[in-house]
């Protein structure tokens, strides 16, 4: 799902996040970083000769937001902050549903 875009000069950096947790990052269309993350990512790229990165923070409690910077070399260009899409949300609260529900069978069976 697509989370933000980011203008630099000519360019448009666009962040990705999946239900899985896999970030990826293009630049006009083309992928330059992919990780996979729980909790955020540093994502280092460069355009036209010049080192640039975006950092990703996940906030989980309170808002449920994700935080976005991008930096060029080490100076902060921007700060986003995003809502994390409902259909994500509520995919990772159904799979840890299921998870316990898993491990408290087990736990049951264990104990018998």
């Amino acid at each position: 799902m697509k989370y933000a875009d980011f203008y630099t000069g000519s360019n448009k950096i666009t962040f990705y996040n999946s239900h899985f947790g896999v970030e990826t990052v293009t630049v006009n269309g083309k992928q330059v970083s992919k990780k996979f993350s729980f909790s955020g990512a540093l994502h280092q790229f460069i355009i036209e000769n010049k080192d640039f990165a975006i950092q990703s923070e996940y906030i989980f409690f309170g808002n449920r937001e994700i935080k976005l910077v991008l930096f060029e070399g080490k100076q902060i260009i921007e700060v986003k902050k995003v809502a994390v899409h409902k259909k994500q949300l509520l995919f990772w609260i159904v799979l840890g549903f299921f998870i316990g529900y898993f491990w408290f069978r087990i736990l049951i069976l264990l104990i018998k």
